[in-house]
Formats: structure tokens, sequence, C-alpha cells
């Protein structure tokens, strides 16, 4: 396989925003929408949410999501230390060395960790996706 071959093909949607929270985001703009409101809930949260108190629930959801991608994201760093430690320490001892395979494995890691956390599962100690 040509260097970084693999790498093009991974899947990044779980280290996004969009995938996890997309659903959540999509709910605050149909609300802002349907109370005329400013469509930057940024500034509604700012204010209050006087010009629309019913998007404030769908907001704090939305926020929630992210603090919860960010927690997955950190409990992966973790769950994922071992096989990161390898591609490390395979990318420290050689210059130029291929490792790829042990960067596909860290990412893959840390996205499984990270899909299932954000799917609400809760991961086991013996099966953390490493």
């Amino acid at each position: 396989m040509p260097a970084d071959a693999g790498l093009r093909h991974f899947d990044s949607r779980p280290f996004t925003l969009h995938e996890h929270c997309g659903n959540f985001s999509a709910e605050v703009r149909r609300c802002l929408k349907k109370h005329n409101a400013k469509v930057d809930p940024v500034a509604q949260h700012d204010e209050g949410w006087k010009h629309a108190k019913a998007c404030q629930k769908p907001w704090e959801e939305y926020r929630q999501c992210g603090r919860d991608l960010l927690k997955s994201v950190d409990v992966a760093a973790n769950k994922c230390k071992a096989i990161s430690d390898q591609y490390r320490a395979c990318t420290e001892a050689t210059p130029g060395a291929d490792c790829e395979q042990l960067e596909l494995a860290a990412i893959r890691c840390a996205g499984r960790v990270i899909r299932k956390r954000m799917s609400g599962d809760l991961l086991s100690e013996a099966n953390d996706g490493s």
C-alpha cells in the first residue's frame, strides 16, 4: 500500500461535531425560524432567550452534546493510549519510518471509542475497542 493511502480512506465522521450533534443543531435552527428569532443562538443565549424561550431547551441539548463529544475525545485518548504510544514510538525511533498501520490503528481505536460513547453505550474495560 502506498504511503498514506489508508489515511485517505479512513472514516473521519466520529471526530466531527456535525456527525454527533447535527440533529440538535438542526432543531435549534428550526425552532428559531419557527419563532422568527435571530438565527444566532449565541445572541439568543446572551439575551436570555427573550425572543424565543422555547428554543432554549434545544440549545442546551446541543451544547450538552458538544460537551459529551469533548469528553468522548478525552476518554478515547485514554483508552487508545497504548496504540497511540506505539505509533509515537515508531515515528520517533526512525524518522521517515512507515508507521501508517499503527497510525490507522490509533485513529480507528479513537473513532470506535467516540462513536460508541456518543451512541449512549458505555464501554466496559474488557471491550474498549483498542
